[in-house]
């Protein structure tokens, strides 16, 4: 009975440990070692919607038919520290120009970051966008027990903040890269000079930038450069042919094209210091009205990766210039167009005087028109009327009143004359006629005058004959 016994109690301990061997190999976990097999998940936040954003793997996991027994670094990279794989922002920069072998592609969006499945190691992530630059990011997927390959984590890291470099420096990951580009002023007067701002922000290039280019084009229609082209770096005077070079920007040019130079240099510096600022003043000229006005196009070229560059948004900026064509119209008292006659155009508050003389057009109108004019109220006066016709001393005002789309293109203007939207026909009359000097009144007193004359000399002659005889 006894033997029974222990029999029975060896057999429920063998039970017990292969029930729980059978826990164990159904929970899979704690006897599965790590593999090439083993897959993670790596994701990149702070990227903008639309980026082309592609991994390679720097650093490789070793197994063996135990498991993982430790890491190495794919060659042809070189990353010094062999103990916890840290690169530093020297080797990243280095690296990133090495790149090479099948890129892994990342996908998403800003909302929820950009994500790829991979096996273990360490990546470095290259990033191509349209309105940012991004330094290269690593982002590990790593196992947290060598034993246990269900302790393979995900990993996440932002593309936005900041490397620390030595020297407590900073360099940015990510440099938004954009040109603004504004007017004094949506509307002016031909012959007005207005002013025009560029800005922008050199992006923080990395060392895997050779020679990055950040380049700034203007052009110019229906104005002309009227001043000297001013550049600021960090707020500070930028020196031509040392830190920018220029072509262009005369009065006899349509552009100017800004070249930055050393911008890789600017790499540890902050967004104010990188900040670039391009001002200068412009004539509007006859040819811009509110159909086709004076425009200002600023085009940014910079690097976007490695030995590649592109454009950014252009930046447009618009000033009109406004007419008064069929407003007035200048006719005798039957209404028939009346050519030759002068009037002046006053601004109130500028005082530009504007004149204008009225000829008759294909359709047989003479209208008063004027063109090159600003938005505001103005004075209309007649000065000179056509021969044989008399003045109309009649004063209008006019204000001219335009409304701008957000992007400062021309909606839409109103002009008033005296409070109302309506077209005025200015008439002049005929001069009455008077009689000119040496007319019948005069001549009757003539004719008398001789008369007398003659008869008194007769008489003078008869009278003077009897006395002789």
């Amino acid at each position: 009975m006894k033997k029974m016994r222990r029999i029975f109690a060896v057999l429920l301990t063998l039970a017990m440990v292969l029930t729980m061997s059978m826990t164990a190999f159904a929970d899979g976990t704690a006897s599965t070692p790590p593999s090439a097999n083993d897959t993670a998940t790596i994701t990149v936040t702070g990227i903008e919607d639309g980026a082309t954003v592609k991994a390679y793997r720097i650093v490789e996991p070793l197994y063996n038919t135990n498991g993982l027994y430790g890491y190495q670094v794919v060659s042809p990279y070189v990353i010094a520290d062999h103990d916890k794989f840290i690169p530093t922002f020297a080797e990243i920069t280095t690296i990133a120009k090495q790149v090479s072998g099948t890129a892994i592609p990342l996908s998403g969006n800003l909302a929820n970051g950009y994500s790829a499945t991979v096996g273990a190691g360490e990546y470095i992530v290259i990033i191509e966008s349209t309105n940012y630059t991004y330094n290269p990011v690593v982002v590990s997927a790593a196992y947290a027990n060598a034993n246990n390959k269900a302790s393979l984590a995900n990993g996440t890291i932002s593309a936005t903040g900041s490397w620390t470099l030595e020297g407590g420096k900073s360099a940015a990951k990510s440099s938004k890269v954009e040109i603004n580009k504004t007017v004094s002023q949506p509307d002016a007067a031909v012959g007005d000079k207005v002013d025009y701002t560029i800005t922008g922000t050199i992006p923080s290039y990395g060392a895997q930038f050779e020679n990055p280019v950040y380049k700034i084009t203007d052009t110019i229609k229906n104005a002309k450069y009227a001043s000297d082209i001013n550049v600021t770096i960090g707020g500070k005077k930028a020196v031509a042919d040392t830190d920018y070079s220029i072509t262009g920007g005369t009065a006899s040019d349509k552009g100017f094209e800004i070249t930055f130079n050393n911008v890789g240099s600017y790499y540890d510096k902050s967004d104010a210091e990188r900040a670039v600022v391009i001002t200068y003043k412009a004539e509007i000229l006859k040819t811009a009205i509110s159909t086709d006005p004076a425009t200002n196009t600023a085009k940014l070229t910079y690097s976007n990766k490695p030995n590649e560059t592109k454009d950014a948004t252009e930046k447009k900026t618009y000033t009109y210039t406004f007419e008064l064509d069929d407003e007035f119209t200048k006719v005798d008292e039957n209404g028939k167009a009346l050519d030759n006659c002068t009037f002046t155009l006053t601004n109130t508050v500028t005082k530009n005087v504007y004149t204008c003389t009225t000829e008759k057009d294909k359709n047989g109108k003479a209208k008063i028109h004027f063109e090159g004019l600003d938005a505001g109220t103005y004075e209309l006066v007649e000065t000179v009327a056509k021969e044989g016709y008399s003045i109309n001393n009649t004063k209008y005002t006019v204000v001219i009143t335009p409304e701008y789309n957000d992007d400062g293109t021309l909606k839409d203007k109103t002009i008033t004359i005296d409070g109302k939207e309506k077209k005025v026909e200015v008439k002049n009359t005929k001069l009455s006629s008077l009689p000119s000097t040496g007319g019948i009144g005069t001549t009757i007193f003539t004719i008398a005058g001789c008369l007398i004359m003659v008869t008194a000399a007769g008489l003078f002659f008869a009278s003077r004959k009897r006395t002789n005889k």
